[in-house]
């Protein structure tokens, strides 16, 4: 399914789902060759409903003058015989029009109607700082009904926008919902389509769609989230002072909950993550990151009791990770300020 599903050359017909326009924001981040296959993926879509902006986080290593070479038709990256999306990609397609915006400037500096939007933030503000500057300009453009959070590293197929919104038309724009996240490197492998998250340990995992469904403690993933207008009216930005990566689509998703805001999961919506598959050990800075994000979660949504018992697991965790998985000290080290982290 998932095979031809992206190698399908046929474009789907979105005149059915409606007139909603659709504003895809993507975080960059020294990844330009990742940002510009999701863009090839995305405008290959040919829905006429979507307009894309990318903020890039402080990138180093000319991000913004490539994106805006492949922009102008003077790039186009190498891409893999292997990706599961090459014909996708491939296609060629571009933005009709496109502009570059000043430094921390959301507003006055780009056309309604642009297609491409890039927004240089002038630093590195993490997952949620980025995504809430192109949130603002969402907002003050003021024409869009969703937004789309996409990481970068993902590859869309051509109908999984269309499906996407199909799907929660019922909830009209008060809604969040999540596309099915597959591997790229194992494009029939389930990533994501459901989160439960243990408020007693401060973790989060992956689950099925059904058991997602039943949770009181659900969440979607910000690798592929769409939010409809209602909904970031109401529960407004992603906390990035408590969470710079990891845990603000946690966050975001009890927010949405606690304000009446149903929680979907698409599974016929399909997103390439590539996301290794196979990597065991994460980094340090991972660790690091990961470990205080879920910490900050449990404390800030269900309160200071739980801290003894969330230490007692992570301290617990600490020592089989150092006996059994041997991340080295770096990673153990990170792992440690983590957990100091997510109480300080």
């Amino acid at each position: 399914m998932m095979g031809t599903e992206f190698d399908s050359e046929s474009a789907p017909c979105v005149s059915s789902a409606g007139a909603s326009r659709v504003t895809a924001i993507l975080v960059n981040w020294n990844g330009w060759r990742d940002t510009i296959l999701c863009l090839q993926s995305l405008f290959a879509t040919a829905d006429p409903r979507l307009n894309v902006i990318v903020c890039d986080n402080g990138s180093t290593d000319d991000s913004l003058a490539n994106i805006r070479m492949w922009a102008e038709g003077l790039l186009s990256p190498w891409v893999s015989p292997a990706h599961p999306a090459r014909n996708v990609v491939l296609s060629g397609a571009r933005p009709q029009s496109f502009s570059v915006t000043r430094p921390h400037d959301t507003s006055d500096t780009f056309h309604v109607g642009d297609d491409l939007v890039l927004i240089p933030t002038g630093s590195n503000l993490g997952f949620g700082g980025g995504n809430n500057v192109g949130l603002a300009a969402v907002i003050s453009r003021g024409t869009s009904d969703y937004v789309w959070l996409l990481n970068n590293d993902t590859t869309v197929s051509r109908e999984s926008l269309y499906r996407l919104v199909a799907a929660v038309e019922v909830d009209q724009t008060r809604v969040l919902a999540s596309s099915r996240v597959m591997y790229m490197e194992a494009p029939d492998r389930v990533w994501f389509e459901g989160g439960i998250f243990n408020s007693l340990t401060a973790t989060a995992r992956h689950v099925s769609t059904e058991k997602f469904a039943a949770s009181k403690s659900g969440f979607l993933s910000g690798c592929a989230l769409l939010i409809g207008r209602d909904a970031w009216e109401r529960i407004g930005f992603l906390d990035d002072a408590r969470f710079f990566m990891y845990g603000e689509d946690i966050d975001y998703s009890f927010r949405a909950r606690a304000a009446g805001i149903p929680l979907r999961v698409v599974r016929d919506s399909a997103v390439l993550h590539a996301v290794s598959a196979s990597s065991k050990i994460a980094s340090p800075f991972a660790y690091r990151h990961n470990v205080s994000s879920v910490i900050r979660v449990s404390r800030k949504h269900f309160g200071a009791w739980r801290a003894v018992s969330i230490i007692a697991y992570h301290f617990a965790k600490l020592s089989a990770l150092a006996v059994v998985r041997r991340p080295g000290l770096d990673a153990l080290r990170a792992y440690w300020q983590g957990i100091r982290q997510g109480f300080a």
